[in-house]
């Protein structure tokens, strides 16, 4: 029933019911009327039919009008002619109940039926006339005149009554309509809600992924049964639970970050993880509503491991397919469409004699001789034609030798070919020698002969008397066996008849006479056979000299093989699946006694003396992968081994066998370690050259300006302190600077014949003042001590940063002992002394009483930068200026320390013999004086150039300065006379310092040079040492050592 049929229904009924009121207040006579419903007569002023509901609404609304004052007077209602007999006030009682059960049914709703009801009982059960009364129905014609007429009581009380229950009813039935209208539609939308909720299950099974929806604080709103049976859950359970709750916590917390993300953006997300060993792929997709907000998100998860193993697996297999190529005994090559290599396997290399490299920059031709090339182009054409070739060959190697290879070649590609070559020159070489062989055989395959039981031949072939020096076959068969037998082989011929009679055949070898008496040996193959029907004996024979020489050649072979691999360093093993030990050259296993180099012998018992399968044994690995393995380890005892295992594999592809080689490489992994160091100290001293020319002329720059200030002011003037830190703070940069050139060998230096003892005296006062009056300076100056060639000035950075190391290990007072000495060391201590050079040295040693160094501390102290002291307190460059001094001038440094028993430094510089050494002077330099000579400044950095310019213009000379060596020229060519001196920057664009000397001292032969810089770049020094009659300064240069430095140069005879 619709919506509309409800409120006509509620509608009629009210009509009804107001005019039965209306009728009982007025006492109004309603007359009876004929209706036709449904087919049939109903007779009275009560049209009814009991039959639909709608009917009985009117029935009702007339038997509210109905005045009950007579209630004995019956009710006809024909059905088909008939006649019912019933007292209108049950009547009324039924018909109302039967609309209430079928319009509402027995819910809730049908209370309000109960109440109508009661008033009715009330009404029916005060009229006393109708106590006892039943109602019943005859099935007999309706009389005549029965309804002419009928008489009405009408009671004011009970009209009343019947009206207040008429307009309640009314009142009750029109709100009961819409109350049945809004549950009709509140029941269509849960219908389609339903079916909306039954949509949305269907879809999320229709997927095999675990699904479900969820709003934005994670409430599953639904879910599949993939999703319910992954969590463990009854999926109708899940509905409305929290998703994070159900998750780990860790879990929960990436999917709540994933779903506010969603909800955020509004846009899918797609996210994988790993949990228990699974990988999930997983997608969020944003519900929207008709304002496009975000009101649910829906979640497919998928799991993927088997996809993911299945893509490692296919990485797998193509790296081993790639192996299978890279080890091909066959060439591989593949080429485009003009015949052009592009890729080769290493088996290509080794047949060719040309590197990949070579290979793919050639195409087919370069490879086949020029008698073979039209026929290679043709084999080409056809490949790209048909996609297939197959072909032989002749072609080149890189050595100029020629070969044949037979060709197996496919289409790959659209531009691509794959080809397979196998160098079968050899066996065509065999092929042409057996061929030579087969037609000797033709003739003469075997010696073939047949005889009785008593040794008489009955026929023989050619092969066998000729190879018994007969001339005929008639003369051969006129011999008996017994007389080809040589003695030994004749004591045994009686027995091998009765061999060949028991079993029917034998092989054996036996020594036969020729007709000239020299015997050969022969391999036989006899059977018993019957010859014209009496027993004989068929012999093949040959003759097995050639393989009796071939196998003494074999034994003589194996035994030179053995040989051979004995003098192999490395040990070489041939073992079976069961680690048996079948071949071994015992070599790298020196400390087995002989007795116990057994063959057929378990390799973990013989090798390392176990009972069981080494637990690191990679042959196992080897054994089950069918692939070669290579390792490096490193055993217990330190030293590291290269290792090779080799499996050798049957046709059904199991390891049956595998042979295993075993090098030492513990000296190389030595070598390579002091390699890398190298190149590590290598790298930072390009770093240091690369910063130390334009950083020294910034740091000669601030030096400069700051000297120009401080001369420009008062001694008293309150920013001279200032300047003076300025002064001190550029100088700092400056010696940073230093050190590092000095530890990448890139300082400049100007080496003499220096003794160290002197050298170590003139610097104890100032060390005493470096390390403190709480240590003590033990001073050891060794006897007879050997000169050495070095800068003093490098002997004092030494002594002040190893004395600075020194004091910093020691914790409040200890001891620093400095020493001299002499020492020779030979090659034999060297090989057992790591970084030790043969050769006389001069030693220098310091040592502490401080808190010593561990071994890893040790492996680093020569880096730069390297400290285990706190920030700020030191720059790490201390040690490894000490290392690049050692260095530079072709010596090494030893350092001995343990934690907790002090530290020992000692530099090893080599002797020098080339002539008296010179004392190290600490002597302040005399006053600097001015002159009026000319001096050529050349110098591209602005800064220094205008404040030389201005310090040497103090001192009284005439300079001329020049930014780069072409406006030099210039100045000179425009100067009357000759400079008296060129002061020249060492690098400068387009033209270097020395190349400008060169290029004026031609012209100005009296002129003297003296170049500067902060990186020479090995212009003007070879490993940063100058060479003879060079005058140089290091930036920054100060005032002082400028004005020393010029006037030295120009009163210089």
């Amino acid at each position: 029933m619709h919506d509309h049929d409800t409120y006509r229904e509620g509608t009629l009924f009210a009509v009804l019911a107001v005019a039965g009121v209306a009728a009982a207040l007025l006492h109004v006579h309603i007359p009876h009327t004929d209706v036709l419903i449904d087919g049939r007569w109903a007779f009275g002023f009560i049209g009814f039919a009991l039959l639909r509901r709608w009917r009985a609404a009117l029935a009702l609304a007339a038997l509210l009008s109905y005045p009950y004052g007579t209630p004995d007077i019956p009710v006809w209602v024909g059905f088909g002619g008939n006649m019912l007999y019933a007292v209108p006030a049950l009547l009324t009682i039924r018909a109302l109940a039967a609309w209430m059960l079928r319009r509402w049914g027995a819910g809730w709703r049908f209370g309000l039926g109960w109440v109508v009801l009661v008033l009715f009982c009330y009404q029916v059960f005060t009229t006393p006339a109708v106590w006892g009364v039943v109602a019943m129905v005859e099935d007999r014609p309706v009389p005549a005149g029965i309804l002419d007429g009928w008489r009405t009581q009408p009671f004011l009380i009970e009209s009343l009554l019947v009206a207040l229950f008429s307009a309640a009813t009314m009142v009750a039935t029109l709100a009961l309509g819409r109350l049945n209208a809004e549950r009709r539609r509140l029941e269509d939308l849960t219908r389609s809600l339903s079916a909306s909720e039954q949509t949305t299950h269907a879809l999320l099974n229709a997927t095999a992924d675990a699904a479900f929806l969820i709003d934005d604080s994670g409430t599953i709103k639904a879910a599949n049964e993939e999703m319910a049976r992954r969590l463990g859950q009854d999926r109708q359970s899940m509905i409305g639970t929290n998703i994070y709750s159900l998750l780990p916590p860790e879990t929960a917390a990436r999917r709540r970050e994933w779903v506010e993300r969603v909800v955020r953006s509004g846009r899918p997300l797609t996210e994988e993880d790993e949990r228990a060993g699974r990988v999930m792929h997983h997608s969020l997709y944003p519900v929207l509503d008709d304002a496009g907000d975000v009101t649910a998100v829906a979640v497919f998860a998928r799991d993927i491991t088997e996809r993911r193993q299945a893509e490692a697996a296919l990485r797998a297999s193509e790296a081993r397919f790639r192996s299978y190529v890279e080890h091909s005994p066959y060439g591989v090559f593949v080429a485009d469409g003009r015949g052009r290599y592009v890729d080769v396997n290493p088996a290509s290399e080794r047949i060719t004699g040309y590197s990949a490299e070579q290979l793919t920059t050639m195409s087919i031709p370069d490879l086949i001789p020029p008698e073979s090339r039209e026929t290679a182009a043709a084999h080409f054409r056809r490949l790209t034609e048909t996609g297939e070739a197959n072909t032989e060959v002749a072609f080149v190697r890189a050595d100029g030798s020629t070969g044949r290879w037979t060709v197996a070649a496919t289409r790959i590609g659209p531009d691509r070919f794959l080809g397979f070559v196998e160098d079968i020159t050899e066996r065509r070489e065999r092929e042409e020698r057996i061929a030579l062989l087969g037609g000797m055989l033709d003739d003469a395959p075997a010696a073939i002969t047949i005889h009785d039981t008593d040794g008489h031949f009955l026929f023989s072939n050619r092969q066998n008397w000729l190879m018994h020096g007969y001339e005929s076959e008639d003369e051969f068969l006129g011999i008996n066996l017994h007389q080809l037998d040589v003695p030994e082989s004749e004591a045994r011929l009686a027995e091998r008849i009765r061999h060949i009679a028991e079993r029917g055949e034998a092989r054996f070898e036996v020594e036969h006479y020729r007709r000239d008496g020299s015997t050969f040996p022969l391999g036989v193959l006899a059977k018993r056979i019957e010859w014209e029907g009496r027993p004989a004996i068929l012999s093949i024979a040959a003759d097995i000299s050639e393989r009796r020489e071939a196998h003494a050649a074999l034994q003589e072979s194996e035994a030179r093989f053995q040989k051979i691999l004995s003098l192999v360093p490395d040990l070489i093993t041939v073992q079976d699946a069961d680690m048996n030990i079948l071949y071994s050259n015992w070599n790298g296993f020196g400390c087995i006694p002989k007795e116990q180099r057994a063959l057929n012998t378990k390799c973990y018992r013989t090798y390392r003396g176990y009972e069981r399968v080494c637990p690191d044994c990679e042959a196992l690995a080897a054994l089950k992968s069918g692939e070669m393995i290579h390792r490096e380890v490193q055993l217990p005892d330190g030293r590291w081994y290269e290792l090779r295992i080799m499996p050798a594999l049957k046709e059904s592809g199991d390891a049956e066998a595998f042979v295993e080689w075993v090098r030492d490489i513990t000296e190389r992994k030595t070598v390579e370690a002091q390699l890398r160091q190298a190149q590590k100290m290598e790298a930072v001293g390009r770093l240091a050259g690369g910063v130390a020319h334009d950083y020294n002329n910034i740091v000669m720059g601030i030096l400069n300006y700051a000297q120009l200030c401080r001369d420009g002011i008062v001694a008293d003037h309150p920013i001279r302190p200032w300047l003076d830190e300025i002064t001190r703070e550029a100088q700092r940069s400056a010696n940073l600077t230093r050190q590092l050139l000095a530890f990448a060998r890139k300082q400049t230096v100007a080496p003499q014949a220096v003794d160290l003892n002197d050298a170590v005296g003139n610097m104890l006062k100032m060390l005493r003042r470096l390390i403190g009056e709480d240590i003590d300076l033990a001073w050891k100056p060794g006897a007879g001590l050997w000169a050495v060639h070095i800068d003093p000035g490098q002997v004092d950075q030494i002594l002040a940063n190893l004395c600075a190391n020194a004091r910093d290990a020691i914790k409040g007072a200890g001891k620093v002992t400095i020493e001299t000495g002499n020492v020779a060391i030979d090659a034999d201590y060297c090989a057992e002394h790591e970084g030790f050079k043969p050769g006389d040295f001069t030693t220098l040693s310091v040592s502490d009483d401080g808190c010593g160094m561990d071994r890893d501390t040790l492996d680093h102290i020569f880096e730069p930068f390297f400290t285990t002291k706190g920030i700020g307190e030191g720059t790490g460059l201390g040690l490894a200026t000490v290392y690049g001094i050692a260095r530079q001038n072709d010596g090494f440094v030893n350092v001995y320390s343990e934690p907790g028993q002090g530290t020992t430094f000692r530099i090893y510089l080599p002797r020098f013999e080339g002539g008296e050494h010179k004392h190290a002077e600490r002597e302040k330099a005399a006053e600097s004086l001015g002159g009026k000579e000319i001096i050529l400044l050349v110098e591209d950095e602005k800064s220094i150039r205008l404040t030389m310019r201005l310090f040497l213009e103090k001192l009284g000379y005439t300079v001329l300065a020049a930014e780069d060596p072409k406006k030099a020229a210039e100045l000179v060519r425009e100067l009357a006379g000759s400079p008296d001196l060129l002061i020249t920057d060492v690098v400068m664009p387009e033209m270097s310092g020395r190349e400008l000397a060169e290029s004026l001292t031609g012209d100005h032969p009296d002129m003297r040079v003296l170049y500067m810089s902060g990186y020479t770049a090995n212009v003007i020094a070879h490993r940063g040492v100058l060479e003879d009659g060079v005058d140089f300064l290091s930036k920054p240069i100060t005032h002082d050592q400028l004005a020393d430095k010029v006037r030295e140069i120009l009163d210089r005879v």
